[in-house]
């Protein structure tokens, strides 16, 4: 039986988490034994999740002197035939054990889930140094690849673009009907996801009359650094109801309370959360950034935006209440697309490929 640990530095919310998670679920289904390999804590928020889906994992925290905590890693990845690294902290810290580790005969995939350069000299020098024990480097989207190209020199065969793959769910959304609107954000409050725009957006429909304006209401699901600027900023907000909701770990009801997604980010990878949205049917607006073109098709299954200013969010919420029935319409295509293009088995294959590849 094939063997693979999924390695992160946490296990904390986040796109390339759910991936791991997922795909490690998925393959134990395959008959391969897949496991999770976790550098945060007990505390982390997908501890839980991980737990309820059955699948081993292990949490390996700072708590031990170096050589022993290495000595205890070499042990327990020499059990898998692929060790598959998902984040770069990850990375960076078990750097130094990949040539005992191919000696022993373990491949090495690192998948890289967002698009930084890593243009840091300690990176360029690691990438430099590891280059020969590592099998594969994957990316979410083509774009990634691009810029890891640009900056770093490897063998382009060894560079494979893996699109993040999801179930999709038996239900679709729900219709919006005769009640407002619910546009929701989905993700770590922090500068680059730039909630603070949509914030901005959102006020400027105090400018509608009130007489012209369709009721809407604006949901937040997530937590970090930003959160009590956001708080503090959804004050100065006359017209609009803007709902706090924390973090969620049941995605079904997540998605229940969304009727549009709302992603604005500064940079994104191929993000889950609208994945996660388009196959329930639940259409998106997002930045032309990143992998969000690969998935939110404009006027299509959504609305992408090239401008990344509060007057073109604003713009786009305004043309869903003026359009309302085009929610379920662009909701059809989102679901349906994901079905054909970004199902989980055919990420699981693309991997299986890369673990297997000689």
């Amino acid at each position: 039986m094939l063997s693979v640990l999924h390695v992160l530095s946490s296990l904390s919310l986040g796109g390339a988490e759910r991936v791991a998670l997922d795909l490690a679920r998925f393959q134990r289904k395959q008959n391969i034994d897949a496991q999770i390999l976790s550098f945060g804590h007990e505390d982390d928020f997908l501890v839980e999740s991980v737990r309820f889906s059955k699948v081993p994992f292990h949490i390996d925290s700072d708590d031990t002197i170096r050589i022993r905590r290495y000595m205890r890693l070499l042990r327990l990845i020499r059990k898998f035939d692929v060790l598959h690294i998902h984040s770069r902290g990850a990375f960076k810290f078990i750097g130094p054990l990949f040539l005992l580790l191919r000696m022993s005969g373990v491949r090495i995939i690192y998948t890289r889930h967002g698009l930084l350069a890593d243009k840091t000299l300690d990176l360029k020098i690691l990438y430099r140094l590891l280059r020969p024990f590592i099998s594969y480097v994957t990316f979410v989207t083509e774009r990634g690849k691009e810029v890891f190209s640009l900056n770093h020199s490897w063998n382009p065969e060894k560079l494979l673009v893996v699109h993040n793959g999801i179930e999709l769910p038996v239900n679709a959304s729900e219709k919006a009907g005769s009640r407002p609107i619910r546009f929701g954000s989905v993700g770590r409050m922090e500068r680059v996801k730039s909630q603070l725009s949509l914030l901005d957006a959102v006020k400027l429909l105090d400018e509608i009359p009130a007489d012209e304006k369709a009721p809407l209401v604006l949901r937040f699901f997530g937590e970090g650094p930003l959160e009590s600027e956001l708080k503090a900023k959804s004050g100065e907000i006359k017209d609009t109801k803007i709902e706090f909701c924390g973090q969620q770990p049941d995605l079904e009801k997540l998605y229940r309370e969304i009727d549009v997604l709302v992603v604005v980010s500064e940079s994104e990878g191929l993000s889950m959360a609208i994945l996660e949205a388009m196959s329930r049917g639940i259409p998106v607006i997002a930045t032309d950034v990143g992998g969000n073109p690969t998935l939110v098709r404009n006027k299509e299954t959504g609305i992408l935006l090239k401008e990344q200013d509060s007057r073109s969010i604003s713009d786009a919420i305004v043309w869903f209440l003026k359009n309302p029935a085009m929610i379920e319409i662009y909701g059809k295509n989102a679901r349906s697309i994901v079905g054909a293009e970004f199902s989980l088995e055919s990420t699981h294959e693309k991997y299986l490929e890369s673990y297997k590849a000689r």
